[in-house]
């Protein structure tokens, strides 16, 4: 997203906007976080350290293979399962009312875990003399969760 007198340009808002009018829905917005984004200052705002990648389908139903971009369970996974609770052994429902719930003990003897929607990718330096210097892991990540083997990939 760039910056136009002073304020952030609203053509990615315009852009979702736009989409919908055309009847694609807007699915999940995935935050490409730069581990190592450009250094800079400026009077009114920070460094740009991430990215929107926006998911747009036209159906409901699309096809989304979740195992496939399945990450290591971290080292919190080892002290916190060590020693369960009773609350931790059942179906915890939330203090909202919303309906929602855990029960930790599910986590037992889990390797890996599904992913959040914040993808944690360093630039590529080899790219340097593109303003767009996105990782080759980028796209890679999401032809993994949304293709099969065969399928075809259009790079505009």
């Amino acid at each position: 997203e760039r910056v136009v007198d002073g304020e952030r340009h609203t053509y990615v808002l315009e852009l979702i906007l736009a989409m919908r009018r055309q009847g694609w829905r807007w699915t999940e917005e995935y935050c490409w976080h730069k581990k190592n984004c450009y250094p800079g200052k400026w009077p009114n705002r920070f460094r740009d350290a991430w990215e929107r990648c926006l998911h747009f389908t036209r159906s409901r139903r699309f096809k989304m293979f979740q195992d496939a971009v399945r990450v290591p369970m971290g080292d919190w996974a080892q002290s916190r399962l060590r020693n369960l609770s009773d609350t931790d052994r059942r179906r915890d429902p939330s203090r909202v009312g919303s309906g929602f719930g855990k029960n930790v003990s599910n986590w037992l003897g889990r390797d890996t875990a599904y992913p959040t929607n914040v993808l944690h990718l360093a630039t590529e330096c080899a790219n340097r003399a593109h303003s767009a210097a996105f990782p080759e892991a980028l796209p890679a990540w999401f032809m993994r969760l949304f293709t099969e083997p065969g399928d075809v990939v259009l790079d505009p």
